[in-house]
């Protein structure tokens, strides 16, 4: 079982509060949106975790031994990186940087696992990164997006993006021994 840091975050409240916990609770503890714990909950759902409200406040449901078994694998599941809001946006640059075709807002969502609000979102503060370099960001609806900018910008833009990104360290270590590939 894959479970988000964020997920296991939320599974420890819920496993550390049986009488309940409210979703107030969570946002503050885990520093996101309500929408953000509601998705959450709909996707630890899915994989038949069985998260209950009573007057607002959510608990886990199940008898000790399920509860108990909920404990383990949350301790034993391996963890899907959550990625900042920072480097995602990044990536998102990047990708529409590199495209020829346009690239869908759906596609974005799917491979960074977050919702398309929260690309929405991530795609306002691309475009105005973009316009400091004369980039513009085409949305057509029902066909994409798209960046329209001289191939030497999008070329000098997406190294920047790429440099900042380095971390010193992982690249004299590729650059003493170049058959690493982490």
């Amino acid at each position: 079982m894959f479970l988000t840091q964020r997920q296991k975050h939320i599974l420890q409240i819920l496993l550390g509060n049986p009488s309940g916990v409210s979703i107030k609770q969570i946002e503050e503890s885990l520093k996101i949106s309500r929408r953000t714990v509601y998705r959450e909950f709909g996707d630890l759902k899915k994989n038949d975790f069985k998260i209950e409200n009573q007057k607002g406040k959510y608990f886990l449901s199940g008898d000790s031994k399920q509860l108990q078994e909920i404990k383990q694998s949350v301790q034993q599941s391996h963890s899907q990186n959550v990625i900042s809001v920072a480097k995602r946006e990044k990536i998102i640059a990047a990708k529409l940087l590199l495209s020829t075709e346009p690239c869908k807002i759906i596609q974005f969502a799917l491979d960074l696992n977050v919702s398309e609000a929260t690309i929405q979102s991530d795609l306002n503060t691309v475009e105005r990164s973009l316009k400091r370099y004369h980039i513009d960001l085409i949305r057509k609806k029902g066909v994409g997006l798209l960046i329209q900018a001289p191939e030497k910008i999008r070329r000098q833009v997406l190294v920047d993006i790429m440099l900042n990104q380095i971390n010193e360290y992982n690249f004299f270590k590729y650059l003493h021994n170049p058959e690493l590939s982490n």
